[in-house]
């Protein structure tokens, strides 16, 4: 939105990633919802996954 835009100080209709996380508890009734745009220019984000036998 444009909205959205300037409070991140870009341009409208920049690529951004956004993020949505669910935070449960331990019988998985959800706490929290979390939602996080970051404009593409300024983010980075990287992930490793191991395989774990068995």
């Amino acid at each position: 939105s444009p909205e959205l835009a300037q409070v991140l100080k870009v341009e409208p209709g920049s690529p951004a990633l956004q993020m949505q996380r669910r935070y449960t508890t331990s019988d998985t009734e959800i706490a929290q919802v979390t939602v996080n745009t970051h404009p593409a220019a300024r983010f980075r984000h990287s992930m490793t996954m191991r395989r774990v036998k068995g």
